[in-house]
């Protein structure tokens, strides 16, 4: 068995976070998700909102709103301070859109915290490359090229190895580049329905989920005495559709290899083949809006966990109030969990919902005109079903043709109740 390392510091090139910048320029994968969205001809600013147009462009997105970046890219000149990027985490598309987005408009010197799943078969060259680095979840033999295997208990790398390795990075800037590295987190957790054990990832209900305050505790420790000032910078990404969501409320039993290859197949989805879908059926393409919150300066002084549990909880709630409310989970939620429902009756519950998101500063300009009225709806749920069904073949057992939303007469019919109950769950929280 591989032996444990005396050194802490010794295990940090096995999880070093090291962006090519030429390797992500020339990746098929990223090219095909978002870079050529960043072109400047694409980018047009109007106040605090950034609109990056990819209709033309040869990339899964065909428009993403940035809002709320101006304040981030003014605090991003202070090599005093450094932020922790909290997202909503729904998808593996949040991996190709908020990361890019930080990346390209606010510090290109950002890490990305993964899960160790994310880094399987190709992915992991290609992860690491594009600046993620693995959060450990139990103990584990680290492998690297030309280093031998050593062992990582999961307790040693929690209190050791990740203080130790975001200090190294963030605060002493010894990492890459020599510079301060901001870093998105997905601090998300959540019981599994059956062990009822916490852990991460992204949540297989849709419901926000409580965030994670143990990493606030080591942001702490890292941050008390460094002379950096850390801020929590709460950011919520939404997307027109989830393509993988039946990936997520269905995923096929695997243990073991068939774990990791059941992993690597969604992957595949993700990241190359929806996106050369997408690029050949326009419709199919997605439109994203991504809300910054205000940075919040890191506290440093809780008197006990139950501070920090609280601390966490409005962090969260932060988070849920930057939702962006497109078409397709309006519907879900008008749809209120029925089968069918009539589609005058379903206007009158969009029109109540989005007059409750309005008092609450929710972004619905996807579902209204200039003047904030609801659009038609018998087009916008046209619209919304096409955009929906337009998928790859999927291989679920309760889709029906691949087709999860079906418009008949004037009812509008829920064909895999999952995936309607996973969209309805994404907003129950602005109720």
């Amino acid at each position: 068995m591989p032996k444990e390392l005396e050194n802490i510091e010794d295990y940090i090139p096995y999880i070093q976070h090291r962006i090519d910048h030429k390797y992500i320029e020339e990746s098929r994968i990223y090219m095909r998700i978002i870079e050529y969205l960043f072109d400047k001809k694409n980018i047009s600013v109007n106040g605090d909102m950034t609109r990056i147009n990819g209709e033309s462009c040869h990339a899964v997105y065909s428009e993403i709103l940035v809002k709320g970046a101006k304040v981030h890219q003014e605090l991003a000149k202070n090599n005093k301070a450094v932020e922790v990027i909290m997202p909503r985490h729904r998808s593996l598309f949040d991996y190709s859109v908020e990361q890019p987005v930080h990346h390209r408009l606010i510090n290109p010197n950002v890490m990305l915290v993964a899960g160790d799943n994310l880094f399987v078969g190709q992915f992991n060259h290609f992860m690491r490359k594009y600046g993620a680095f693995k959060f450990l979840r139990k103990d584990v033999t680290l492998k690297y090229p030309g280093l031998p295997p050593v062992f990582l208990s999961q307790s040693r790398y929690m209190d050791e190895l990740f203080p130790c390795y975001l200090k190294h990075e963030m605060i002493e800037a010894k990492g890459w580049d020599k510079k301060h590295m901001d870093m998105i987190v997905y601090a998300e957790q959540e019981k599994h329905p059956s062990t009822k054990k916490r852990g991460g990832g992204r949540s297989k209900t849709g419901k926000l989920r409580d965030l994670n305050f143990s990493f606030f505790d080591k942001f702490r420790a890292i941050s008390r005495d460094s002379g950096i000032q850390l801020y929590i910078v709460p950011v919520n990404g939404g997307l027109s559709k989830v393509p993988e969501v039946p990936y997520i409320v269905d995923p096929p039993p695997a243990k073991g290899i068939m774990r990791a290859v059941r992993y690597a197949l969604e992957q595949y989805f993700c990241f190359i083949s929806y996106p050369k879908f997408a690029i050949k059926k326009p419709k199919a393409k997605l439109k994203a809006i991504v809300q910054y919150g205000d940075p919040i300066p890191l506290e440093t002084n809780f008197k006990s966990m139950r501070d920090l549990f609280i601390y966490s909880t409005e962090i969260r709630d932060k988070i849920g109030k930057l939702e962006s409310i497109f078409p397709v989970t309006l519907i879900y939620r008008a749809m209120e969990n029925e089968e069918k429902v009539n589609l005058k009756k379903l206007e009158e519950r969009m029109k109540q919902l989005l007059e409750k998101y309005q008092k609450q500063d929710i972004i619905v300009s996807p579902c209204v005109d200039k003047q904030g009225n609801l659009l038609p709806v018998k087009e916008m749920t046209e619209e919304a079903v096409e955009h929906l069904n337009l998928n790859p073949n999927y291989y679920i057992k309760e889709a029906k043709n691949g087709k999860f939303l079906k418009l008949k007469g004037d009812q509008i019919i829920s064909l895999h109740p999952a995936v309607q109950q996973w969209y309805y769950n994404n907003v129950i929280h602005l109720d």
